[in-house]
C-alpha cells in the first residue's frame, strides 16, 4: 500500500470516510432479499425489510440463521445415522447450539419481530426436515427445541405449532415404519406436554374449536388411546399426503415385542391420565358447587324461616 499508486490511496480514504460517515444506527444486509424470498408457513408471503437496530442483533440473527441452514443440510443416503459421520455430526452440533439458545432467550430475542420471523422461516422449516429422517439423536434435539418454543415462544407460532404437531409428532405416532425407539422418544415428548393444564386447554381452544384448523386434540387423544389399547393407528390422509415421502419405509410395519408394546401402552395411558388431570386442574377454579348455587324460585330453608320471623316479631313489638 505505501509503494501503490497516490490516486487509488485517495479513492480507498475518501470511500472509507463516506462509509464510516453513514448512520450505524439502522443496518441493513442481503438478509433483507432472502428474508422477503422466504416462505412462511401458512402464512401469506410479504416483504420483510429488515431494519436492525444495533450491529449485535444483526450478528445474532446472521449466527441464527447460518445455524438453522447448516441443521438442515442433507445426510448421506447410505447409513444415514452413522455416528462418525461428519454430515450428522454437523447436524447434530448445529440443533444443540439452537438449543442452547431457544432454552435461555433474553428479552430482546422473545420480543423481536426480527427473531420471531427467523424462528418462523428457517428453525421450524429445519424441525419439519430434521423431524422425520428417523435418526433419534436429531429427533431428541427437534423435540427439545420444540419444547422450549412452547415455553416462550407458543404465542406467536399457531400455525407452525400445528404443522409440526401433523407432521412430526402425530405423524410419527401413526407411522407404521416407526421403530420402537422413535415411538417412544414420540410418546414421551406428548407425556411431557400432557403435563402441562395451560398447554392442553390451548391445543383444544385453538385448533379443535378454530374452522380452519386441524383438530390436533383430537387427533392427539385418539392415537393415544389407540396406543394405549395397543392397536397401530391407520395414517390418516393428512399423514399419507404430507409426509409418507419424508418416511423410509413407512409402509412397512415394524413388529415389536411384548414388553415393548406393553412399555408402549403404559406411557399411552399415562399420557391419557395427564390430559385427564390438566382438564380437572384448568377447570378446578371455574366450578361452582351446587351449595354455593343460588336457585330461583326455590322454597327458604328452616333457618331462613326462623330469621324472617325472628325479624317480623320485632318490628311488631317496636309498634
Amino acid at each position: 500500500l505505501k509503494n501503490g499508486n497516490s490516486e487509488d490511496n485517495d479513492s480507498l480514504g475518501s470511500r472509507a470516510e463516506e462509509k464510516n460517515s453513514s448512520s450505524p444506527a439502522v443496518f441493513h444486509d442481503e438478509v433483507n432479499d432472502d428474508m422477503s424470498q422466504a416462505v412462511n408457513m401458512g402464512s401469506t408471503s410479504e416483504s420483510i425489510d429488515l431494519a436492525f437496530v444495533h450491529i449485535s442483533q444483526k450478528d445474532a440473527f446472521l449466527v441464527f440463521r447460518s445455524l438453522c441452514r447448516l441443521s438442515m443440510k442433507p445426510l448421506p443416503n447410505q447409513n444415514p445415522g452413522d455416528p462418525k459421520s461428519h454430515p450428522l455430526r454437523s447436524k447434530i452440533l448445529s440443533l444443540q447450539l439452537l438449543l442452547s439458545i431457544l432454552q435461555n432467550p433474553g428479552p430482546a430475542f422473545q420480543s423481536g419481530e426480527i427473531f420471531i420471523t427467523a424462528i418462523k422461516q428457517y428453525l421450524f422449516a429445519s424441525l419439519l426436515k430434521n423431524g422425520v429422517i428417523y435418526v433419534p439423536e436429531v429427533l431428541v434435539l427437534c423435540l427439545s427445541i420444540f419444547a422450549s418454543l412452547l415455553i416462550y415462544f407458543k404465542q406467536h407460532l399457531k400455525i407452525q405449532i400445528e404443522a409440526f404437531f401433523r407432521e412430526v409428532l402425530l405423524g410419527l405416532l401413526e407411522a407404521p415404519g416407526a421403530s420402537f425407539e422413535i415411538k417412544w422418544i414420540i410418546a414421551d415428548s406428548l407425556h411431557r406436554i400432557c403435563s402441562d393444564a395451560q398447554c392442553v386447554v390451548d391445543l383444544y381452544l385453538n385448533y379443535d374449536c378454530e374452522l380452519v384448523s386441524a383438530n390436533i386434540f383430537e387427533r392427539l387423544v385418539v392415537n393415544l388411546a389407540k396406543l394405549a389399547h395397543g392397536g397401530r393407528s391407520p395414517s390418516t390422509e393428512s399423514s399419507v399426503l404430507g409426509t409418507s415421502s419424508l418416511y423410509s419405509n413407512s409402509t412397512v410395519a415394524i413388529a415389536l415385542t411384548a414388553h415393548q408394546e406393553q412399555q408402549l401402552r403404559i406411557r399411552g395411558l399415562e399420557c391419557l391420565t395427564s390430559v385427564l388431570h390438566c382438564m380437572v386442574t384448568w377447570s378446578r377454579e371455574l366450578y361452582v358447587s351446587p351449595e354455593q348455587q343460588s336457585f330461583l324460585g326455590s322454597e327458604p330453608s328452616a333457618s331462613q324461616n326462623s330469621d324472617s320471623s325472628i325479624e317480623v316479631s320485632s318490628t311488631s313489638s317496636s309498634k
